[in-house]
């Protein structure tokens, strides 16, 4: 029985292509208008904010220089075309939008009390979704960043959630607004659909057609962004953010001090926050955007890295350690000597190397630190409600510590407990609230305003040394509470492992066993690797009570699952490898902890326990 009945392909194509046929009439006429400029003067006067002062500044000193290289759309832009294109899909929002969704006099979005002026955006990250961003900002309205990876039906809940007032498409994605607008029309509702276009005629002196308009200016509480959280314990929450976030970035008020002629490597998806913030602090600021498919391969980005002269590269601890790995196994082993010293000059390029979402392995951040000539990668903490990165390392004597850094300046940060407990933070760019759900709002918050982010820390020489999520990080393995991040650490100190997981799998014994996944090096593959091996070798390092009970080797072509952001799929991983009648896994008798002689006094928990 179907649950939907959907318009027909042939009906919606129709109608897709009547709206494209609009676009393309609307920009004809107003070149036929104006021999100067495809957008009347209005939509080329932007808001006297910190974000557009900022970013008309660079276009005006620099307005020639490459802001966006996309070869997938096949698209180099430089900052007088990415305004041109801002500027027209501006003045297109404001003339298909109802009337009262709009001031035409300004070029802005009106906003009604209790409305939020939100815009939904369906695009991956492409020139068309930051051409799509800075219009809906532009205008005042709050850009809804949807996951391109939803279900029709996923997207649809999100759209109403938000109560949007139309979707901006880019080219590809006209499945998915199909399937969006066939759910409205079984509502009997109907949604306003623009496609996003790019590399519209240009005008001769186009530099100079634009204009910062005094009296056009939205304070700092106004509505800006939402982006929603992994959705891992359920619907998605709608976390909303205001200008003050826009503001702060394109004021890059880190440590970070972005150049123009700089260029960044942009492969991460922009409905995470780690892949979006970039495209506010840096591209108003000079920084080149080479942009590469989300989830690409390691051996693309190498590539990107020795061809292109890039200086900017932020990536998640999967992705390092891949990278590694690839350098390893294929590069350095496969390639002319003069064609992997080009991959060395590539990362020694970088002149900002970071990590985020995560604490990678010493192993791995050795690895780069030797790479690039004795500099580390920098660690950036950072959640979808804080904006901000509030934590940051400066790259210096972090190698053999989970440290994440030190509290940036503007932005306060404390422990629950004084020297260690959870992580709290009070910031002005922290999110405003979750849409439509002030009771979880507030009890993110503390009686003195600070955000409760639900990680754990400790301080180690000034420095925040993180300890993982306190809901999740931890196996709780005979009642005693086992990190996750200590025994992943352990493990990939291990000279033979090459990569190493930690999951808590379901065992009617012990509630929950600690289980180990890891991919060997290909000498110890060869020989193997027991279970009661392994634990011997973790022995001098890791209590008894904290070493795996469970072990699965990766083998060739077997890969660890990941969600939309490149995080590692905890229960995906699970279910694949450790699900009852799993093959290749190993048990330890865990009624051996009975007859064990511990060596030392917190071998069973001790006072843990």
């Amino acid at each position: 029985m179907m649950l939907f009945q959907f318009l027909d392909l042939q009906t919606w194509t129709s109608n897709y292509t009547k709206s494209l046929d609009n676009v393309k009439n609307t920009i004809q006429s107003l070149i036929t208008q104006s021999s100067t400029h495809p957008a009347s003067s209005k939509y080329r006067k932007f808001p006297n904010d910190p974000l557009f002062t900022r970013f008309l500044a660079t276009a005006t000193n620099h307005y020639s220089n490459i802001a966006v290289n996309d070869p997938a759309c096949g698209v180099q832009a430089d900052y007088a075309q990415l305004l041109l294109d801002i500027s027209v899909l501006r003045q297109t929002l404001c003339e298909s939008l109802p009337g009262d969704a709009v001031d035409r006099d300004n070029g802005t979005i009106a906003h009604e009390k209790g409305k939020e002026g939100t815009i939904c955006i369906v695009a991956p990250g492409s020139y068309h979704f930051i051409v799509a961003l800075f219009a809906t900002v532009v205008i005042g309205g709050a850009a809804v960043v949807l996951p391109t990876g939803l279900i029709p039906e996923e997207a649809y809940y999100l759209y109403r959630k938000c109560n949007s007032a139309c979707l901006l498409v880019a080219p590809g994605m006209e499945s998915l607004a199909m399937g969006i607008q066939d759910l409205a029309h079984q509502k009997d509702t109907s949604i306003p659909t623009i496609p996003i276009k790019a590399q519209q005629a240009q005008s001769k002196n186009h530099h100079t057609d634009y204009t910062i308009a005094p009296d056009l200016t939205f304070p700092p509480s106004h509505p800006a962004l939402i982006l929603f959280s992994s959705g891992s314990t359920g619907p998605p929450k709608a976390v909303l953010h205001t200008r003050q976030l826009l503001y702060g970035l394109a004021a890059t008020p880190q440590k970070d001090d972005f150049r123009p002629g700089e260029t960044a490597l942009s492969h991460r998806p922009p409905f995470w926050i780690a892949g979006l913030r970039p495209l506010l602090s840096m591209l108003p600021n000079g920084v080149r955007f080479e942009i590469v498919a989300p989830g690409s391969q390691a051996e693309v980005l190498w590539e990107r890295l020795r061809v292109e002269k890039i200086t900017i590269l932020a990536c998640q601890p999967i992705v390092w350690k891949a990278m590694m790995r690839e350098f390893e196994e294929r590069i350095a082993r496969d390639s002319d000597e003069n064609v992997v010293q080009e991959y060395i000059d590539g990362v020694r390029r970088l002149r900002i190397a970071q990590c985020t979402g995560g604490m990678p392995a010493a192993r791995v951040k050795r690895f780069w630190k030797d790479m690039r000539s004795g500099r580390e990668l920098e660690m950036v903490y950072n959640t979808t409600e804080l904006g901000m990165p509030p934590i940051m390392s400066d790259g210096e004597g972090l190698v053999d510590e989970p440290v994440i850094g030190k509290a940036v300046p503007g932005i306060t940060v404390k422990l629950s407990q004084g020297d260690r407990g959870e992580i709290l933070v009070k910031s002005p760019y922290v999110f405003s609230h979750y849409v439509g759900d002030p009771d979880t709002t507030a009890a993110q918050f503390d009686a003195e305003g600070f955000y409760k982010t639900g990680d754990l820390a400790h301080l180690d020489n000034g420095n925040y040394a993180i300890q993982g999520r306190a809901t999740s990080d931890f196996i709780r393995f005979l009642g005693i509470k086992v990190p996750i991040y200590e025994v992943e650490a352990k493990l990939n100190d291990l000279p033979y492992i090459l990569e190493a997981y930690v999951f808590p799998v379901p065992d009617s014994e012990s509630i929950t066993r600690v289980a180990a996944l890891v991919r060997l090096s290909t000498e110890k593959a060869e020989e193997g690797l027991s279970i009661q091996a392994l634990r011997d070798d973790l022995s001098q390092t890791l209590s008894l009570y904290k070493q795996p009970t469970f072990l699965r080797v990766l083998g060739d072509g077997e890969d660890v699952p990941t969600t939309r952001t490149v995080k590692v799929d905890s229960a995906e991983t699970v279910r694949r490898y450790f699900s009852p009648g799993a093959l290749g896994v190993q048990a330890w008798d865990i009624s051996l902890l009975r007859e064990a002689k511990p060596e030392k006094a917190w071998d069973f928990g001790g006072m843990l326990a």
